[in-house]
């Protein structure tokens, strides 16, 4: 194990797939590892503060699976899988996580939407060109439904324990979504200047 190798994936492989230094990778492989780790990282750090200030196993047993399901895609992809192949399917996985946080984290009243924008904007960068108008489509109506659903059956929406815990909660969704998006708008901006 000293030479930083774990059962074929190596760290200077993952560090060079998410500081761009990698001349092997194409852009599009850099964009799609570097949308996983900021995924993988974005789901481990905000389930593990919600295990101490929110009352959903739901939400963190949700969080915690999202997760491993894109290391399971990542493990995956390193291993010579196309990495194209796994889009589709963390995106349909991830799509109906949101629905359960959704309802049970609050709905309209939590933060989940800023998280909701977060994996827009990833999906955004990871699918083809011809297939993100489709992926903006989707995005609204499935906003545009859970807003409908609550608004006419809103005891389908379990709401929040205290005041307290949907502040916090506010709070820490705003500075883990704003730290995320800047470090996939540093790392995109980062690889633009490479490519040119």
């Amino acid at each position: 194990m000293g030479n930083g190798k774990v059962k074929g994936l190596y760290f200077s492989d993952l560090f060079d797939k998410l500081s761009g230094s990698s001349s092997g990778y194409s852009l599009e492989e850099r964009l799609f590892y570097s949308s996983l780790v900021i995924g993988i990282l974005a789901g481990v750090v905000t389930c593990t503060l919600a295990v101490f200030i929110l009352d959903s196993p739901v939400l963190i047993i949700t969080g915690y699976f999202l997760s491993a399901l894109l290391i399971v895609a990542f493990i995956l992809a390193q291993r010579g899988y196309d990495f194209k192949l796994f889009i589709g399917p963390v995106l349909v996985v991830y799509l109906l996580g949101f629905i359960l946080m959704w309802f049970f984290g609050g709905g309209a009243d939590s933060q989940n939407i800023i998280l909701a924008i977060v994996l827009f904007i990833i999906s955004l960068i990871i699918v083809s060109e011809n297939k993100r108008l489709y992926v903006l489509i989707i995005f609204l109506l499935c906003v545009l439904t859970f807003y409908l659903i609550q608004l006419y059956f809103p005891q389908s929406v379990k709401p929040y324990g205290s005041v307290k815990e949907r502040w916090i909660d506010s709070l820490v969704t705003i500075m883990s979504s704003t730290f995320f998006i800047y470090i996939l708008v540093r790392y995109i901006l980062k690889n633009y200047s490479i490519e040119r």
